[in-house]
């Protein structure tokens, strides 16, 4: 089974030109856009250099949160994507496990931790309901 397009997120594209777009290795500490973990020397990322309304920005992106990207969404903005994601378990639940099945590892642990989370905040809120209600 093959992972379907879970996420389709709306962007102005023609007001955003992709300037360079390269799989790179980290030669001083960096930082990626997305998850915000420190990329070190030597790590590998996706540096994209985009022009939007006439200004220059660099995103610089780690490999599984690229794995996130390319593997669960059809459309994307960048540094929103973990948030999309949180968006999306807590729509719907949770993330098929063919989409996840080809995220690099740490994106897969990301990914279910982010679905375990929310079931269990989602399981904390039915039982502090049924509790409230029984009081009533």
């Amino acid at each position: 089974m093959s992972c379907a397009c879970l996420i389709e997120m709306d962007h102005e594209e023609d007001s955003e030109i992709i300037f360079e777009k390269k799989l790179t290795i980290c030669k001083n500490q960096q930082k990626c856009c997305e998850c915000g973990i420190s990329l070190t020397a030597g790590d590998q990322y996706l540096k994209e250099i985009a022009i939007y309304d006439c200004e220059v920005y660099t995103y610089r992106t780690c490999i599984d949160c690229i794995s996130i990207r390319n593997n669960i969404f059809c459309g994307w903005m960048w540094t929103n994507i973990l948030q999309n994601l949180q968006a999306e378990i807590e729509w719907s639940g949770g993330v098929s496990e063919s989409c996840i099945s080809v995220l690099t590892l740490k994106a897969k642990e990301r990914v279910c931790d982010m679905i375990e989370a929310y079931w269990e905040k989602d399981n904390n809120t039915t039982i502090q309901d049924t509790a409230i209600l029984q009081n009533n």
